[in-house]
């Protein structure tokens, strides 16, 4: 379409706005030698600028074939689960040659903060650009910030027991506020909370409490706010914690029926920076006979754990195996051993299953049956 000179200054002074275009309606025709299907976008990104965190950023992309065959869109994929695409996606969505159809995306803030790029891929029949990529662009903003926004504890081998973690809090909002004593949701951390500027700066000494499982160790700190918007604050907190002794596997489960002789083997490993020496290994039920093995001295062991044919644990029943150590840390190694229980229907006859185990069966320990 062409406009008198006049018309067209003011067009370009922003005087003068084209009507906007309700999707599926035609496309202004984009000067294009384009052959075949061409996917083209008024924008590929959106500045959504200052968001409060929690508010749901909408915005539609507007897709245009500016080729000379239909367009396919065949699939539009957010980047993170927290945008969404509106409209039915599970197939394909035709646009004839100067239609136009409006891609409507949802990004939900409530767990960002600062500045954030959020991505769309949208793949299509336009053969020069098969998939394209859309942008979100923006800022999130929290009447609380913290920093970090988690505790993560690294435990090595050989910490000491004060193993804890410092989160900033500060309040960013107009009015001064108010904050509770911390609270734990399952009491493997502890939080101290400390005013640095009343009102404006506090900062939350989050520790681990022992004791603790090997590897990672998860839980919450909640903090009770005096602040309408923001009445609760979350703090997510991780423990990694690498003993100075670890034990693979840490329990051993049996088959409902051992009919073979089953040798399991339990690996121990001194991971600290001080060898360990190894005592005294026991079963809790005689009929499991056991033997420790040196496999590098001071540093890497194993505990064969030999089970009888017809082993069984009744029901109510613990067993355990245990070795003593003479790492303070990690003075007594426990592996508890589970079994599934057999049930068979009324009328049915014990068979012989196949014995299943962690390791091949093999011969008893020398000196036991």
């Amino acid at each position: 379409m062409k406009f008198p000179p006049f018309y067209a200054a003011l067009i370009c002074a922003g005087l003068i706005t084209l009507p906007a275009r309700s999707p599926g309606q035609a496309a202004i025709p984009a000067a294009t030698n384009a052959s075949g299907p061409k996917l083209t976008f008024l924008a590929t990104e959106y500045q959504f600028g200052k968001v409060t965190a929690g508010a749901l950023v909408k915005h539609e992309f507007i897709a245009s074939n500016a080729g000379d065959q239909t367009l396919v869109i065949s699939k539009v994929t957010p980047g993170c689960h927290c945008t969404t695409a509106g409209g039915d996606w599970s197939k394909p969505h035709k646009l004839e040659p100067g239609r136009t159809e409006a891609i409507a995306i949802e990004f939900n803030s409530g767990n960002f903060h600062g500045d954030v790029t959020k991505q769309i891929f949208v793949e299509s029949n336009d053969k020069a650009a098969p998939r394209q990529t859309l942008f979100l662009r923006g800022t999130v903003w929290r009447p609380i910030e913290l920093e970090p926004q988690f505790a993560y504890i690294n435990i090595p081998p050989d910490a000491p027991s004060n193993w804890s973690a410092v989160v900033m809090i500060t309040n960013q909002s107009d009015e001064p506020v108010t904050l509770s004593a911390p609270s734990s949701a399952n009491g493997l951390f502890k939080g101290d909370l400390k005013t640095n500027i009343p009102g404006r700066k506090f900062e939350v000494t989050i520790t681990a409490v022992p004791p603790l499982e090997q590897g990672n160790n998860s839980g919450n700190i909640s903090i009770k706010t005096s602040l309408t918007n923001m009445p609760m604050i979350n703090i997510s907190a991780v423990a990694r914690y690498s003993p100075a002794v670890e034990v693979t596997p840490r329990q051993i489960s049996l088959s409902p029926q051992v009919s073979l002789w089953t040798t399991n083997l339990i690996t121990i490993t001194a991971k600290g920076s001080k060898k360990v020496a190894l005592s005294d290994p026991e079963a809790s039920d005689k009929r499991v006979a056991l033997e420790l093995r040196t496999i590098n001295e001071g540093r890497l062991f194993q505990l064969a754990a030999v089970f009888p044919p017809g082993f069984q644990i009744s029901a109510g029943q613990h067993v355990d195996l245990s070795v003593k150590t003479d790492n303070p840390q990690r003075p007594v190694i426990t592996v508890p051993v589970t079994q599934m229980q057999h049930r068979l229907p009324p009328s049915a006859s014990p068979a012989h299953p196949r014995t299943m185990s962690q390791n091949p069966p093999a011969p008893p320990v020398p000196g036991h049956p």
